[in-house]
């Protein structure tokens, strides 16, 4: 038994050793990807690209460096980061350039790529309700046709959970954030509307 426990001792102190590793990077990794999003909802695009470049390269390093140990591990760091920087990335390239890549273009697997797009909605929710009170109701109803569409897309895919784990809470969360960001639209453009009969109103009654 000692020497079970010893070989079985040394793995354990080798993975804590890689995992030491892995950690600052993963959390580096995150914080790129919230600052990406807070920047897009800014409307300050510039630089983002090369931080998009950067989140790409520390993703492959882990990979590169520790792949063997991410699979020892207890808890699934990749399948964390990859789901935060696909958020992160479709939001982008959603507001920047009005399309989503794929998942080979982003880098990750079809399973964080579907997180990842779930995850999505509530930011476009988010800066919808930025553009609301902009009264800018036009771009926000543009971001809901893509909530809608990126919605049906994922809800079309019925699955068990032990295929896709936690996939079906986060579609009944985004079919919620859906109908709420409809409300809110539709009231938005019903309370301009009045507004807009009283402005005329008042213009003629003058």
């Amino acid at each position: 038994m000692h020497t079970i426990f010893e070989e079985i001792k040394n793995d354990l102190d080798a993975l804590d050793e890689k995992r030491e590793y892995i950690l600052p990077i993963t959390r580096d990794i995150v914080r790129n990807c919230s600052e990406i999003i807070k920047s897009v909802h800014r409307n300050e695009f510039e630089g983002i690209e090369h931080r998009i470049d950067e989140t790409k390269k520390m993703i492959v390093s882990i990979k590169e460096k520790a792949s063997d140990t991410l699979e020892g591990m207890g808890k699934n760091y990749m399948g964390i980061v990859n789901q935060e920087f696909t958020e992160a990335v479709t939001f982008y390239s959603l507001v920047k350039n009005d399309n989503i890549p794929s998942y080979n273009e982003i880098g990750v697997n079809p399973y964080e790529y579907l997180l990842g797009l779930s995850d999505l909605i509530g930011e476009l929710k988010r800066m919808i309700l930025n553009k609301i009170r902009n009264n800018d109701i036009e771009s926000a109803e543009h971001l809901y046709e893509h909530m809608e569409i990126i919605h049906e897309y994922l809800f079309g895919l019925d699955y068990p959970s032990g295929l896709l784990p936690g996939f079906r809470k986060k579609i009944d969360r985004s079919r919620a954030l859906l109908n709420s960001t409809l409300e809110l639209i539709v009231s938005s453009k019903h309370i301009m509307e009045l507004k807009e009969t009283l402005d005329r109103s008042l213009k003629m009654g003058k």
